[in-house]
């Protein structure tokens, strides 16, 4: 069954409230929202509420999702996509997702080892 359906543990966790700090220590910056889908290994959709101290800037009403495609070689392909984000924190928003995706990738890179090793 699919995530709605409960028996993959993902309907036991839609709905759940999130909060977690963003960025480096010192930076006065946190996201909350709420789990709208979770299937294990393929989906994870949120809502993403974020906000930075003294920035005036926040963003509200958008959507983060995460897609996990398995490839033919071995590999996954992960997909980020926002939605619902304006162009006045485009700019912030794209910067926060570099980093924290090249982050991930360093991360996958020191658990399993450099693109093409098997």
């Amino acid at each position: 069954m699919d995530a709605a359906g409960g028996q993959d543990g993902g309907s036991r966790r839609r709905g759940v409230r999130v909060q977690v700090p963003l960025g480096p220590e010192g930076l006065d910056a946190v996201a909350t929202g709420r789990i709208l889908e979770l299937v294990p290994e393929k989906r994870l959709s949120y809502t993403f509420v974020s906000s930075r101290s003294g920035s005036g800037s926040s963003l509200t009403d958008s959507v983060v999702t995460w897609t996990l495609d398995e490839l033919t070689d071995g590999k996954t392909r992960v997909t980020l996509v926002h939605s619902g984000i304006t162009k006045e924190v485009y700019g912030d928003t794209d910067a926060g997702w570099g980093y924290y995706t090249s982050q991930l990738a360093r991360y996958c890179r020191e658990m399993v080892g450099p693109a093409g090793d098997a």
